[in-house]
């Protein structure tokens, strides 16, 4: 988040990982949740240091699964 507020970037992204299409649903619910807390400490950042000039959105996770996805966007 600091990186892309000194890059001067209009949005910010959160840190996530982004699975292959054929990683299984295990892995994807642990991979999902992960994201959701880093994206949880992105949004914590990026309110620390809001000027009103940049805007953050978040990633909505959950690869092929709709339930998860789902969560991903209730988180």
């Amino acid at each position: 988040v600091d990186i892309q507020r000194k890059l001067g970037a209009d949005l910010i992204v959160q840190l996530d990982e982004c699975t292959p299409y054929h990683v299984d649903k295990e892995y994807t619910k642990r991979s999902m949740e992960m994201s959701m807390r880093w994206g949880d400490r992105s949004l914590a950042e990026w309110k620390r240091g809001d000027n009103g000039r940049q805007k953050m959105y978040g990633i909505i996770q959950g690869g092929v699964y709709e339930d998860l996805r789902k969560a991903s966007c209730d988180w």
